[in-house]
């Protein structure tokens, strides 16, 4: 299946399409990752990613979850604690 990851940076939005993963759950790891890669990258460059989030949409416009920089920039990050908005397969 196809995902959307649209990317709400303060002002400023940025979406990615038409990423092939094999499921909801492996959607939902691969924004994690990403959060965790463009937290890494923010705070070298000193931004503020308190409000930050990614919200995840499957081909069908389904919302499968969010994922709020906040969490992943706490000390002990999601371990996997999703903000799931769709269901699970």
């Amino acid at each position: 299946m196809k995902y959307r990851y649209e990317f709400q940076e303060d002002f400023e939005q940025g979406t990615v399409s038409d990423i092939e993963l094999e499921s909801d759950i492996a959607a939902l790891r691969e924004g994690y990752q990403t959060a965790v890669e463009m937290v890494q990258e923010g705070i070298f460059a000193g931004l503020n990613q308190e409000n930050w989030t990614v919200k995840i949409f499957d081909e069908n416009n389904r919302s499968v979850g969010r994922i709020r920089f906040s969490d992943v920039l706490r000390p002990n990050g999601l371990h996997g604690n999703f903000d799931w908005e769709g269901s699970l397969p």
